[in-house]
């Protein structure tokens, strides 16, 4: 059968090859540990991972983190903050040497005025994330 989560990943990875993310999006290398961004933080911008594997770490409302998700390279990091305007939600931690794609948050938000197309996708990949996030949920409730 289809996996969702893989789907979504490939879905994302074609949107990232577009021009329009590679011509204006700055490689970052990050090592082992390094903090990508922290929960917190307000948005600078998306970090499209373009290899490696990142941990997210969540906070509970009681301050507790809970269990890790791993990002993989096809994923784009910060995209609700920077759409949302509102602060980063969990903190991405290098779980492996690497790479990203940086573009920063003013130069995304005059893309998708640019480009509906872009707008588009992007509204399918916040989709795509709160079907995940309903995913966990589900299965959270089911091991209890």
């Amino acid at each position: 059968g289809r996996n969702p989560e893989t789907d979504y990943v490939a879905y994302v990875t074609t949107i990232l090859l577009e021009p329009a993310f590679t011509e204006f999006e700055r490689i970052e290398q990050h090592g082992p540990g390094a903090i990508i961004f922290a929960e917190g933080d307000l948005p600078l911008g998306i970090f499209a991972l373009r290899s490696g594997s990142v941990e997210m770490h969540f906070r509970t409302p009681r301050g507790g983190i809970t269990h890790p998700r791993t990002a993989q390279p096809g994923q784009l990091l910060g995209l609700s903050a920077v759409v949302m305007q509102h602060r980063y939600e969990f903190s991405a931690i290098a779980r492996t040497e690497c790479e990203t794609g940086f573009i920063e948050r003013d130069r995304y938000e005059r893309l998708l005025a640019e480009d509906p197309h872009l707008l588009a996708n992007v509204l399918r990949i916040l989709s795509g994330e709160v079907n995940a996030a309903y995913r966990d949920l589900r299965l959270l409730s089911l091991s209890r």
